[in-house]
């Protein structure tokens, strides 16, 4: 347990780091991914919701909700202040908050967001039962999870033993109703 606040800041030192070239290293890539896991969720899922972006780094998912799905409030966290500096320059029609945070601890009232994205974000922490517990706890419709495959987190990979994937698919991305207590599960490559 003593290493996880060590990890965390190196976490937060890496991305106020990579902040100024986030989006121009890995913009294509995300979006993918959301374009991917959002066709497989229905439009009311999104569209005149309360979303959370847990890990939301530099808005990315904000801006592209914002173009197809029009939420109605959108909630990022970050533990990146340099993420969260980017992340507010983005011009939406969509009300937005930003919270300088950590994902395993979300300040947020149970159930009080409709749906709950966190993508590519479990490969930099030590665990995710805790993150998943915090995202059950404060999401009322779905949860939507991306989970690098190459991931080095032993109980990330235990986590995905139960996933039937291709060898071949860059990421796992989960999607599971909190309402029903069962995660149905998904892939897509990309």
């Amino acid at each position: 347990m003593a290493s996880e606040p060590v990890n965390k800041k190196y976490i937060m030192r890496k991305y106020n780091v990579l902040s100024k070239v986030y989006n121009d290293l890995y913009s294509e890539e995300q979006l993918r991914k959301y374009k991917y896991a959002l066709a497989h969720l229905d439009k009311s899922d999104v569209e005149s919701r309360v979303i959370l972006d847990a890990g939301c780094g530099t808005a990315l998912l904000l801006e592209f909700l914002s173009e197809t799905f029009k939420p109605s409030y959108f909630i990022g966290i970050d533990l990146s202040i340099e993420m969260l500096k980017v992340a507010k320059k983005v011009s939406v029609r969509t009300l937005y908050d930003f919270i300088l945070g950590d994902i395993d601890y979300v300040p947020l009232r149970d159930k009080s967001v409709e749906t709950a994205f966190c993508f590519t974000v479990f490969h930099d922490l030590m665990g995710i039962e805790r993150t998943i517990k915090e995202l059950h706890r404060v999401t009322c419709r779905k949860v939507i999870l991306s989970i690098l495959k190459h991931s080095k987190i032993t109980c990330v990979r235990s986590f995905l033993t139960i996933i039937e994937t291709p060898e071949e698919v860059k990421d796992y991305i989960l999607i599971f109703d909190p309402q029903l207590h069962q995660s149905s599960s998904t892939t897509f490559k990309y």
